[in-house]
């Protein structure tokens, strides 16, 4: 089993007793993403041209960078090359919507119990293009209990964005992404909040807030 850097968490909820009431955190039980998981709410991907559905948003790479034609993917270099540690303030919102829900810790309803939102949630329409928010290579592309389908792409310096409950991914482990192309599609797969993209980044395998990395007014 491939184990990535980081550890994802269930959308599962753990109580842990305090003096004052309990202490929820969604993030409760590990879970590591392994090489080889089932995606029985994609169906197969391969039945038609992926490149072909992806092209019905118009561009899927940026002109910026050249293509190898021969592999299919974007000649890039590193992930890290040209520096996502100067990229704060300035990446883009990977799907046109709203945040509807922010990074942190939350508090209940009934004020005893309390969440942590180890990303946000950006709801959008069905279907509306989700793109990478800086280049990359895509290191996990497929479906995981409590996110859906899932892409997750190594930015290089131990960075990595994590996008989930995608409806189509058009992108496959190994290839490389440059940044603002369209990777997937927006979906509800194993949402509970009906359709929007569960974003996330990571740096050495701890979520940080993605807000303060976005430009601003996205």
């Amino acid at each position: 089993m491939q184990i990535l850097e980081f550890r994802l968490t269930e959308q599962a909820s753990v109580e842990k007793k305090t003096e004052t009431g309990s202490c929820r955190r969604d993030t409760g039980q590990d879970r590591r993403i392994p090489k080889k998981t089932g995606n029985p709410e994609s169906g197969s991907a391969e039945q038609e041209s992926i490149t072909s559905r992806a092209g019905r948003f118009g561009k899927i790479r940026p002109e910026s960078g050249s293509t190898d034609h021969g592999s299919g993917k974007t000649s890039t270099g590193s992930p890290g090359s040209r520096g996502v540690l100067l990229q704060k303030g300035r990446l883009i919102l990977p799907v046109t919507g709203k945040i509807v829900s922010r990074f942190g810790i939350k508090q209940s309803g009934d004020y005893k119990s309390f969440t942590f939102q180890s990303g946000i949630d950006i709801r959008g329409d069905q279907g509306e293009p989700v793109r990478s928010v800086f280049r990359g290579e895509v290191v996990f592309a497929k479906w995981l209990k409590g996110y859906g389908n899932m892409a997750i792409i190594d930015h290089g310096d131990h960075f990595y964005t994590v996008y989930a409950h995608l409806q189509e991914i058009f992108r496959k482990k190994g290839d490389a992404v440059d940044t603002g192309e369209v990777i997937a599609t927006l979906g509800d797969t194993g949402s509970l909040k009906g359709v929007c993209l569960h974003f996330e980044l990571r740096h050495h395998g701890q979520p940080v807030d993605p807000v303060e990395w976005l430009k601003k007014g996205a």
